[in-house]
């Protein structure tokens, strides 16, 4: 389960139209209404698919997307709509 401070990054996600969500870091930034931690831009492993080393990745998960293309030096990532999701909306 998200933690409450992601929790508008899931519902941004799960309100999404399209598949998947090229985003840099400062879109991300202002749907959370916050800046992200400085591991964000410094860390690729932050954007790790791993809930359970990283509780603010059940943000995406539990609204049924993954990350994939984390460019640090853009400041970029890639959200993308999991099958299973898609097969349920």
């Amino acid at each position: 389960m998200p933690t409450v401070k992601y929790l508008p990054l899931q519902q941004h996600l799960q309100g999404a139209e399209a598949d998947f969500w090229e985003a840099t870091f400062g879109e991300v930034e202002s749907v959370l209404g916050f800046p992200l931690p400085n591991s964000a831009r410094a860390h690729c492993e932050w954007w790790a698919n791993n809930p359970h080393r990283h509780s603010h990745a059940y943000a995406w998960l539990d609204a049924g997307w993954l990350t994939r293309d984390v460019n640090l030096h853009a400041g970029t990532v890639t959200f993308y709509r999991t099958e299973l999701a898609r097969s349920s909306a």
